[in-house]
């Protein structure tokens, strides 16, 4: 990952370069190449912490209807019950 993440911020060096028509010295090349990937690397934390957390939204919503479901069903057989009791009495 580190690798793919280094030759990302080489092609974005690489095309600054190009673009700005001028050329860098060796420092400035390390620095902005440094810079490069560690916004790369920030990026791809926060897409992670991204991911991260729509699985806990989704993991959220399963237990909510999962609860809703077990509501539902204990409710049906309150009706059931209560049927029951009413043929019982009559």
């Amino acid at each position: 990952k580190t690798i793919a993440t280094s030759k990302k911020a080489e092609e974005l060096l690489s095309n600054y370069a190009e673009s700005s028509n001028f050329e860098l010295s060796r420092k400035e090349r390390k620095f902005i190449l440094k810079e490069k990937e560690i916004e790369i690397s920030i990026k791809e934390r926060e897409t992670a912490l991204e991911i991260k957390k729509q699985e806990l939204l989704i993991v959220i919503e399963k237990q909510k209807l999962e609860n809703e479901k077990v509501r539902l069903e204990l409710f049906a057989k309150e009706i059931e019950l209560k049927e029951k009791a009413k043929k019982l009495d009559s």
